[in-house]
């Protein structure tokens, strides 16, 4: 019987989680809401109530329980009732890719220097934890915000000059190339471009490409006004909370990105590549995107819809170990922009709040 290998990629909403062969043939694939949203809906808030009680030991439990429990169901659905209690008969191998606050509590570390300046990662190798008897290598990031599933990202993408990968979901990480050197930053984008409407079977792209509709129709100002408390859209309501959550996520992206690309020296005119990740940049539409002021409307031709480079880079540098030295390559050489109390990042977010193509 051929053992399979497991990937996972642990994101602060979601968590993906799949089966392959020595091959690279996708055996069972499986995803879950990330438990640990009762502690916060973004990292900020994950990392300020770690430090409370037991919270970070509650976190941990979770995150693990639930992994166990997916992986059980997919070898499950592999090997039938051939399926035995040690799942080490079945799977040899798990790796692991997250952003550094949710691999950091996955891997048994405590969190609260991510929130504090100098914001100091808690780990910055490859850290080995046992998962019902395997082995699980649990990723580090290249800082505080810019984790592991962004640079397994630009592995799996093979990324060169004039790319720019972008996994968009509560924390929007970002990272070029230009002048070979590798360039990253990330955007807190909080739940916008997950769930900020807590509407059943509404989410961040339906969210979005409502928001974009209303927009063109004139029902909502590009300043994000509207007339009356809300707007009534199919299923559910348009509050002023929401448009707000959008206007907040949408400018800190196009900001960082900007600036990113500003001290990294590439022109628009210069990108090759712009691929968009994450579950809910593979549901976005790029017409809303350019609407609103998420990307420039001459990235449009060039973006890429990706699907999830962070739990592809797992399974990519799970076939080949040699594979790891692309990665600690990037996460070595990358050099990390933080825009916090940066003028131009403030003067810029005022003036990208409006809704309006770039």
């Amino acid at each position: 019987m051929e053992k399979l290998k497991a990937a996972i990629d642990i994101g602060t909403t979601t968590v993906a989680v799949c089966l392959i062969t020595e091959n690279g043939e996708i055996r069972a694939k499986d995803g879950f809401l990330n438990g640990q949203s009762r502690y916060g809906s973004d990292v900020i808030s994950r990392i300020t109530n770690s430090v409370k009680g037991n919270n970070l030991l509650e976190m941990r439990k979770l995150i693990l329980s639930d992994i166990e429990n997916c992986l059980k169901k997919l070898a499950l659905t592999v090997f039938g009732d051939d399926l035995k209690n040690d799942l080490s008969n079945y799977i040899s191998e798990i790796y692991i890719t997250a952003n550094t606050t949710m691999a950091s509590i996955v891997a048994g570390y405590e969190i609260r220097s991510l929130g504090i300046y100098p914001f100091t990662m808690p780990f910055t190798d490859i850290k080995e934890i046992e998962i019902l008897g395997v082995t699980a290598y649990v990723f580090p990031g290249a800082s505080a915000f810019i984790g592991a599933d962004v640079l397994a990202g630009a592995v799996y993408l093979n990324l060169s000059e004039g790319d720019i990968l972008i996994d968009l979901g509560t924390n929007g990480e970002m990272i070029l190339m230009n002048d070979k050197k590798y360039h990253a930053a990330s955007a807190a984008c909080g739940p916008a471009f997950e769930n900020c409407t807590r509407a059943k079977n509404i989410y961040g792209a339906t969210t979005l490409n409502a928001l974009s509709y209303l927009i063109k129709t004139g029902k909502i100002s590009k300043d994000g006004s509207f007339s009356g408390n809300y707007i009534n859209h199919g299923d559910f309501k348009i509050t002023d909370n929401i448009v707000r959550s959008v206007q907040l996520a949408v400018s800190a992206l196009y900001t960082t990105l900007t600036l990113l690309m500003e001290d990294a020296g590439l022109t628009l005119e210069n990108v090759k590549h712009f691929y968009i990740a994450g579950g809910f940049g593979f549901h976005m539409s790029l017409s809303d995107a350019v609407t609103l002021g998420i990307i420039p409307e001459k990235l449009m031709q060039k973006a890429v819809i990706s699907s999830n480079t962070s739990l592809e880079g797992a399974c990519y540098i799970a076939l080949d170990k040699k594979r790891l030295e692309e990665f600690n390559e990037i996460k070595h050489n990358v050099l990390v922009h933080q825009y916090g109390g940066d003028e131009r990042y403030n003067e810029n977010f005022i003036k990208n709040l409006y809704f309006k193509k770039r």
